[in-house]
C-alpha cells in the first residue's frame, strides 16, 4: 500500500509538472521466447523444408520433404526424413542453425515408420561430424517392429541404450533434450516425463546447430518424421 502511495505522489507530481514519464521499468517475469519455433506450418507440401540445410541432394532414393503430418489436424505438416539407400553411403540429412549457445533446451515431436539402421538426431558445434557434437541420440530397430532410444558415448566409441526400449511405429513421441554447459551428461525427457541421463561431451562450451538424419550405411531404410522443432 505505501509503494502504491508514492507512485500515486510521483504521478501526481508529474502531471503538475507537465513531465509524464513515458518509459517504466521493464518486466521480465515473462519466459523466454524460442530462438527456433518451426512447425513447417505454411510450407509446400512435397518441397523440401525451408531454412534447413538438406543434404545430400540430387538423389533419387532419399528425400527430405514437408508432409501432412499423420494423425495430426489437417493443416498440420511436418518434416518427413527418408532414406532408402542401395548404393550410396551418405546418410539423408537436415540441419538448422542457431546463434552460438551455452545452455540448450531442444523440443521436437517424433513419429516413427521405419527403422533398419537408425533415426539420429543430435546437438553441435561447427559442424556435424561425430566429434563435434554435444548430445548424441538415435533410435535403433529391435527387429521385432518397435526400437531402442540409445546414445553414442563418444570416449568409449559405442551405442549404449537407454531405458526406453519399446519405441512404437506410427506414434507421436515429444522428445525434450536439455543440455547445459561443462555438464558431463544431457536430460532427456519423453513425453514430458524425465527417462534419462546422457553422456555429454562437457569440452563443447557452446552449440549452434541442431541435425535429424539417418544412418550412414548403404542398404537400409530409415523414415521419420520430426515437427513442433522448439528451441531456447
Amino acid at each position: 500500500k505505501r509503494n502504491k502511495k508514492c507512485l500515486s505522489l510521483f504521478l501526481a507530481l508529474c502531471i503538475l509538472f507537465g513531465n509524464i514519464p513515458t518509459v517504466f521499468a521493464t518486466d521480465n517475469s515473462h519466459s523466454t521466447p524460442a530462438a527456433i519455433n518451426e512447425t513447417f506450418n505454411g510450407m509446400t507440401v512435397g518441397q523440401e523444408p525451408e531454412g534447413w540445410t538438406i543434404e545430400p541432394t540430387g538423389r533419387t532414393d532419399a528425400s527430405i520433404k514437408v508432409v501432412d503430418a499423420p494423425q495430426k489436424s489437417k493443416g498440420d505438416y511436418a518434416m518427413r526424413i527418408e532414406d532408402n539407400s542401395t548404393e550410396y553411403a551418405f546418410p539423408s540429412r537436415a540441419t538448422k542453425t542457431f546463434g552460438a549457445s551455452a545452455d540448450v533446451e531442444l523440443s521436437f515431436d517424433y513419429y516413427l515408420e521405419s527403422v533398419k539402421g537408425a533415426n539420429a538426431f543430435a546437438i553441435s558445434s561447427g559442424g556435424i561430424d561425430t566429434n563435434q557434437k554435444r548430445v548424441n541420440l538415435g533410435i535403433f530397430d529391435n527387429g521385432d517392429d518397435t526400437a531402442t532410444l540409445k546414445y553414442y558415448h563418444r570416449t568409449q566409441k559405442k551405442w549404449i541404450a537407454t531405458s526406453k526400449t519399446d519405441i512404437q511405429k506410427e506414434v507421436w513421441y515429444s522428445f525434450k533434450i536439455v543440455s547445459k554447459v561443462n555438464a558431463e551428461t544431457a536430460e532427456v525427457y519423453l513425453n514430458g516425463e524425465k527417462i534419462c541421463d546422457v553422456w555429454a561431451d562437457k569440452s563443447i562450451a557452446t552449440v549452434d546447430r541442431m541435425v535429424f538424419h539417418t544412418n550412414n550405411k548403404a542398404s537400409i531404410n530409415d523414415v521419420f518424421l520430426i515437427d513442433n522443432v522448439k528451441l531456447i
